[in-house]
């Protein structure tokens, strides 16, 4: 019996984004990443379940809220 899907990553906040990149590429190959600048809110539109948004910081590292997929 295969495990639980991740649908959120929050563990990886902190983590260097190429790090996280790796681990939900690898965990979901099923979605794409999108990259928003920390603090900033997300674009309007519905929610998306092939999505994971993954704000980063200026350092490229990933800071909350945790990437989901959504």
């Amino acid at each position: 019996m295969p495990g639980a899907v991740p649908t959120s990553w929050p563990q990886l906040v902190g983590q260097p984004y190429f790090q996280a990149y790796q681990i939900i590429t690898r965990e979901r190959p099923d979605v794409h990443i999108e990259e928003l600048q920390g603090g900033t809110a997300p674009p309007a539109g519905p929610p998306d379940n092939t999505r994971v948004r993954v704000y980063i910081n200026g350092n490229l590292v990933v800071v909350p809220p945790a990437p989901a997929v959504g």
